[in-house]
């Protein structure tokens, strides 16, 4: 993903010798790569420093993106060479702070976080799987009001299946989001075959009413 930070990212990460993509997956995790974004604990910028940790790097405004990057690598540098190198822990002081570390007391969210990074999967991913599904259902019922019995049966059967064969690895959340959405196209699927006019209807009273959607 090409983002307008990218090379303000690849030259702090290589002055702080870090893996640039880790660097790019952090600001992404972070901030979604909005330099304006505010944290609901008071964490600013691209890379979502504390203030107080901003000011103890000399980043005099941390929704500049120049040096929140900067700054994001040096804390994260910082934190990892506190942790012999350790760049999976230095990762989870980053989220849960150095504390957490020493004491051994990482809350799971920030060992996920830290394995998200280093892994290149983001949590936004889990989002993006349920819009894409979401609208793979959409076009499916779309279908269903010309042909109640015939599209959205072979959509289940062939996209439905496919998501459910996601419950056999529960280790990736977007796999659980594929699981239930495959859930609910068996679930649509079989409606359409035992009441196929009262679907129509339905669809057809949304075509008619677009604003159910949109107040959704």
């Amino acid at each position: 993903m090409s983002t307008p930070f990218d090379s303000l990212i690849s030259n702090a990460a290589a002055l702080y010798s870090l893996p640039s993509e880790v660097l790019h997956n952090l600001v992404q995790s972070e901030s979604s790569f909005n330099p304006d974004a505010v944290g609901s604990s008071g964490e600013q910028g691209l890379t979502q420093m504390m203030p107080n940790t901003s000011a103890s790097l000399g980043v005099d405004d941390p929704f500049d993106p120049s040096q929140s990057i900067y700054g994001g690598a040096a804390y994260l540098a910082q934190l990892t060479k506190r942790f012999g190198g350790d760049l999976t822990k230095g990762l989870e002081a980053y989220n849960a702070g150095p504390t957490a570390v020493e004491n051994g007391t990482v809350p799971a969210s920030s060992v996920s976080y830290a394995q998200n990074i280093l892994s290149g999967t983001q949590p936004q991913a889990s989002a993006n799987t349920a819009q894409q599904t979401g609208s793979v259902l959409g076009m499916a019922v779309a279908d269903a009001a010309t042909d109640p019995t015939g599209s959205l049966a072979k959509t289940t059967q062939s996209v439905g299946s496919s998501f459910l064969s996601n419950l056999l690895n529960f280790s990736n959340p977007v796999n659980i989001v594929s699981a239930i959405v495959g859930v609910l196209f068996i679930f649509v699927g079989g409606l359409m075959f035992v009441f196929p006019g009262t679907i129509t209807n339905a669809v057809k009273t949304v075509e008619k009413h677009p604003e159910i959607l949109a107040g959704a």
